[in-house]
């Protein structure tokens, strides 16, 4: 039974790749060409395996060339989602001065009602009451005990609305310091997704530079400040504030705008030499001569050509953390200079320890390297939120 199989068996191999030849006719010559059956299936193989890859390479292509223009539009969208970002902590503290001014004057108003209504009407000598300009025939008989009650009743009407006044501001206040503890929340939620200590790079950027600017919003008097929520609120703004340049001063923002991740940050099989070593950035693949942006505002300390790192430049962005960037082809900015969010810095090359053109991002906190995707992640979780 066996080999009634085997023989049926190569039967069809026989007649599915029976031999061929190809006949080569030159110079009155013919040659010839013999393909047999196990060449012709190596053939068939290898033709198959090239179409599909073909086709993973060109669909690969095409979600590789849709996902780079989400990207770069998403880059687009940085400048103003900072702007966003800026313009709502404004808008908070506009509100809270306009309705502050607002509610003070009524209550200054009010306050003066009161006093003024609790003093003598008149001095003597000054000035003639009603009654001493009207005829003797004229004048009616007053009731001391109604007017009295009369202006009583006018003074705890002003009371009464005074201290509707300052239950409307000391609700205004409580609803003000609830918006701001919501948006303080989310902004160390953002900053936590870096990696970084919130509490500890807060409070370097306190020391560093402590919050200045801002619109001005005069200090309430002594009754406002003795409001429920006062120092709550003046608390939390302040908090803000400091969250708020705190989160500008990261490096969030991707360095080039159209790229894939060719490697991540970590333990990695070394390109050259195949040895398990540490990768302290990640490799961003873009064309030779793309732009390379700064990923945060900062001072340059390094510029120039490191080693390994090829032509590179290090950004230092305050509270212990600095941004790398290396392989440049080009670079446009000199040890010293100021750099701003998205400032172009240098062009994408594949200088030092290199095979293709992509950029070496890595992200640095005190001397030691973190994990730059995160701080991409949380960038991009900012730039949405405001978009």
């Amino acid at each position: 039974m066996l080999n009634g199989i085997i023989n049926i068996a190569t039967r069809r191999w026989r007649r599915i790749f029976p031999e061929r030849q190809i006949y080569i006719r030159s110079h009155g010559q013919v040659r010839y060409l013999t393909f047999p059956p196990v060449v012709q299936l190596a053939i068939l193989i290898t033709v198959t395996l090239s179409g599909i890859w073909i086709a993973i390479a060109s669909i690969n292509f095409i979600y590789k060339d849709e996902k780079l223009a989400a990207r770069d539009q998403q880059i687009k969208e940085i400048q103003g989602a900072y702007a966003g970002v800026s313009a709502d902590m404004a808008q908070i503290q506009q509100r809270f001065l306009t309705a502050t001014l607002e509610l003070e004057a009524k209550h200054r108003q009010l306050a003066g009602l009161v006093n003024h209504g609790a003093q003598p009407a008149q001095k003597p000598g000054l000035s003639k009451s009603p009654n001493q300009l009207l005829p003797a025939s004229a004048k009616p008989v007053l009731d001391k005990k109604a007017v009295g009650e009369v202006f009583d009743s006018n003074v705890r009407a002003l009371e009464a609305r005074l201290a509707n006044v300052k239950d409307a501001q000391s609700g205004l206040i409580l609803s003000f310091a609830k918006d701001a503890d919501i948006t303080i929340v989310a902004l160390e939620k953002l900053i936590a997704q870096t990696g970084l200590d919130v509490a500890q790079v807060v409070r370097r950027a306190g020391k560093a530079a402590p919050a200045t600017g801002g619109p001005l919003i005069p200090a309430p008097n002594t009754a406002s400040k003795d409001t429920p929520g006062f120092h709550k609120l003046s608390t939390s703004l302040e908090r803000l504030e400091m969250l708020r340049e705190t989160l500008f001063s990261l490096p969030l923002a991707a360095p080039v705008s159209k790229y894939s991740v060719s490697s991540g940050y970590g333990y990695r099989s070394d390109p050259f030499t195949r040895a398990r070593a540490f990768h302290s950035g990640i490799d961003l693949v873009a064309p030779r001569g793309e732009p390379v942006f700064a990923s945060g505002p900062g001072i340059v300390i390094f510029s120039g050509r490191n080693g390994p790192y090829g032509n590179m430049i290090e950004i230092d962005h305050g509270q212990g953390i600095h941004s790398r960037y290396g392989h440049l082809s080009k670079i446009n900015i000199a040890r010293g200079d100021k750099v701003g969010l998205r400032d172009l810095i240098g062009l994408v090359g594949s200088t030092g320890r290199s095979g293709t053109p992509h950029l070496h991002y890595e992200v640095w906190f005190d001397g030691k390297p973190r994990n730059p995707g995160n701080f991409l992640k949380a960038g991009r979780d900012v730039f949405q939120r405001q978009g």
